[in-house]
């Protein structure tokens, strides 16, 4: 599946989510429309992956989906990258990446920075001046990439009782 097939199979599954689990908080959704090209033009070279799914969609809201996953809306992921959030990792992996979503616990998601292409899960770990550090077993990669990370959320929105 693509990209724009991926993020529509998400939002299909989320419209029956409230009969299927009952925690379902009814704000799942997926912001439907592109995010303005001159933000995605802020995203750096070769991010081609990230830009295709914000010319897709502006975010994703999964409150009901385990703990919570969320892709973050592009204005916040360039704030991000300016620091706020984690732009390098250290401890179990060596990374510069671009920090794009989190679960509902404190952990984050990040792309590892062109020509990389892998998805990285950040659980709780230690952020200071932008660097991320943990040493935990559970840093790792998520997926290949950002279509292989949709693909692993829409099969947590087939299974909402899956967490990470």
């Amino acid at each position: 599946m693509t990209i724009r097939e991926l993020v529509a199979a998400i939002a299909a599954e989320l419209a029956d989510i409230g009969e299927r689990v009952s925690w379902a908080s009814g704000t799942d959704g997926v912001e439907a429309g592109p995010t303005e090209a001159a933000l995605v033009s802020q995203l750096p070279a070769g991010a081609d992956q990230l830009r295709e799914l914000y010319l897709t969609c502006r975010s994703i809201d999964l409150n009901s989906v385990g703990n919570g996953i969320f892709v973050h809306p592009l204005p916040m992921v360039l704030r991000d990258l300016g620091g706020p959030g984690p732009v390098r990792t250290e401890g179990v992996i060596e990374a510069e990446i671009i920090p794009f979503g989190s679960d509902g616990g404190g952990a984050w998601v990040g792309q590892r920075r062109p020509p990389a292409t892998e998805v990285l899960y950040l659980p709780e770990g230690a952020l200071h001046g932008g660097v991320y550090w943990s040493d935990s077993p559970r840093f790792a990669p998520l997926a290949a990439d950002v279509e292989g990370f949709l693909e692993w959320v829409l099969s947590r929105c087939r299974s909402p009782e899956e967490g990470w």
